[in-house]
């Protein structure tokens, strides 16, 4: 993401926010199979992560449109994932 502000004198300064990723490696997990969606735990910790930064956004509406693209996503998980296999973002 990129923030640029103008200067008094015109000019535009910018400033780039880098991202920071850690790698997420799943070793394969002989139980449970998720079955065809191999990347189900990754995307899961991604998903994870975000929606709990997103709870620290300062502007509401800017933190329930997140919430609400999370909410969607978790949605498509959980067809992905198919019968069997629950996805939620709270403990059950």
């Amino acid at each position: 993401m990129e923030i640029c502000f103008p200067l008094p004198n015109g000019r535009i300064i910018c400033i780039y926010i880098p991202i920071y990723v850690i790698p997420i490696v799943f070793p394969p997990i002989p139980h449970p199979d998720p079955g065809p969606y191999r990347g189900l735990f990754q995307d899961a910790t991604i998903l994870t992560a975000v929606n709990e930064v997103a709870r620290h956004l300062t502007d509401e509406t800017l933190r329930r449109s997140l919430q609400d693209g999370i909410a969607g996503a978790i949605k498509v998980m959980q067809a992905k994932a198919g019968e069997g296999i629950k996805v939620s973002l709270t403990k059950q």
